[in-house]
């Protein structure tokens, strides 16, 4: 389980019990933006946003370039 998971988990857990955002907050020990970021969020949501982020790295879009451009550079390298 990770510790998004147990945050998260946490905070719905004191939500159905009917406390407030600045009260899970200080409870918690954690920022009320990070409580906030949580509170109405569904269990779909987090899988969706926290567990399965979809940014890729500004890289990523290169990938293909680089990884298909190695073995020729390579070659250019070692022939001089």
């Amino acid at each position: 389980m990770t510790k998004r998971w147990q945050m998260y988990s946490k905070i719905q857990a004191m939500k159905s019990q009917g406390f407030k955002q600045r009260k899970v907050a200080r409870l918690l020990q954690i920022h009320r933006t990070t409580v906030k970021k949580y509170w109405d969020m569904t269990v779909d949501e987090f899988q969706e946003t926290i567990l399965e982020p979809s940014k890729k790295s500004s890289l990523d879009q290169h990938k293909e370039f680089v990884v298909e451009g190695l073995p020729e550079q390579r070659l250019r390298f070692m022939t001089g």
